[in-house]
């Protein structure tokens, strides 16, 4: 599936990089009771950098989701870690994170993906092992849902969802069908416009088409 949806969504962006057109497409899983789901995310050809459609991307999943905070995280040298963008629906002073921070890897839960997981889903970190890792000592992140984001195999960064309040309910295969789903659209994206992850420069229009995403 994940090869497939690779080579459908970089035909799409490059179909419609210079028709100013946009689709929707939808992304197809199974929840926990074998239902199939359907994950409409609208693609669309825009002449934005990757940093504003980044931002967007986090600021619809967050909507989706019904968690107040969102953000693209790459991953340095030396266990580092940069907040590349981030969303916050709440006052951004109050806020656990902001765009431009260097922190220790070991201090956030996305360090994990750098140990061969590719998802993570925290219902209630202080009711749970979590409340152990460093990630919620520092930060006090109860909620929280990402994956990694990966380009030609290699993990360079995660894209996730949180809040300090825990919700009252646990998250669904679906919901963590659909931020496996985010992470697999971004890491083709950057592949496929061969974007570096670590500067995010802004992609030339007049040379490749850029992506868009809307969760609708």
């Amino acid at each position: 599936m994940g090869s497939d949806l690779h080579t459908f969504i970089g035909n799409c962006i490059g179909g419609l990089g210079f028709l100013g057109l946009s689709i929707t497409l939808f992304l197809r899983s199974r929840n926990q009771d074998d239902n199939v789901m359907l994950f409409p995310v609208k693609l669309a050809a825009r002449a934005e950098s990757p940093e504003n459609e980044l931002r967007s991307l986090l600021a619809s999943g967050a909507q989706k989701l019904g968690l107040p905070y969102a953000a693209f995280i790459r991953f340095e040298k030396n266990k580092k870690a940069n907040i590349a963008e981030f969303f916050s629906s709440r006052y951004a002073q109050f806020a656990p994170l902001k765009k431009g921070q260097i922190l220790d890897l070991s201090n956030l839960y996305c360090e994990r993906f750098l140990r061969g997981n590719d998802l993570i889903a925290i219902d209630y970190a202080s009711l749970s092992s979590w409340r152990e890792h460093d990630g919620f000592k520092t930060s006090g992140v109860e909620t929280y849902i990402g994956a990694a984001i990966k380009v030609n195999g290699e993990t360079l960064g995660s894209i996730s969802f949180f809040d300090e309040q825990a919700r009252d309910h646990f998250f669904s295969g679906s919901e963590k069908e659909f931020v496996r789903k985010l992470a697999e659209l971004v890491g083709a994206h950057l592949g496929k416009n061969a974007v570096e992850l670590p500067a995010l420069s802004p992609v030339s229009s007049a040379s490749t088409a850029s992506l868009g995403a809307e969760i609708l």
